[in-house]
């Protein structure tokens, strides 16, 4: 709309085919070469980017996905086997703010804060080992040249429930 301001509506679509240890593998003597889907995912995401004055840069994103047909590890109920089957789907809902200032010397600073609800599609319960946020904090500075970097990254990923029911510490 201006100089300062990007609007930006993306949508993507996405697969994971079973790798070969999903695949192939045996029940006792026995191969099994199980019928797997692959994983499906879809996703819409809504951003606004807006260029302040000193050299910041503010965004956010509302975003929405959806994945289907998850693999994972299931027992049998016949042979009490542990085997890979297309199990669930899931879906997200979540918001991203973010702010940079990049800086003449080409030294760059981002803070982001992302906020997520992950949650079964059957059951509508949240889904295990899911943070509902994650801060991240990069510093760059040029090392040497202009074109080789040099930088950190600090990521807190926030409290996420378990399999057991409990709630595992952010870290």
């Amino acid at each position: 709309p201006d100089e300062r301001s990007t609007y930006k509506l993306l949508y993507g679509e996405a697969f994971r085919a079973p790798n070969s240890s999903e695949l192939l593998y045996n029940v006792g003597s026995v191969a099994v070469v199980p019928d797997l889907k692959p994983e499906q995912l879809s996703n819409v995401e809504a951003v606004v980017e807006r260029i302040l004055d000193g050299g910041w840069r503010v965004s956010g994103s509302l975003f929405h996905y959806e994945a289907e047909d998850l693999l994972a590890r299931v027992v049998d109920p016949v042979t009490s086997e542990l085997l890979y089957r297309n199990v669930g789907s899931v879906q997200g809902n979540g918001l991203e703010l973010e702010l940079e200032r990049r800086f003449a010397s080409g030294k760059r600073l981002r803070v982001s804060q992302a906020f997520q609800e992950v949650e079964d599609k059957d059951t509508g319960d949240h889904l295990v080992n899911s943070p509902r946020f994650v801060t991240q904090v990069v510093a760059e500075t040029p090392a040497f040249t202009p074109n080789l970097l040099a930088g950190i990254e600090l990521v807190y990923v926030g409290e996420r429930d378990t399999l057991a029911g409990d709630t595992a510490d952010g870290y």
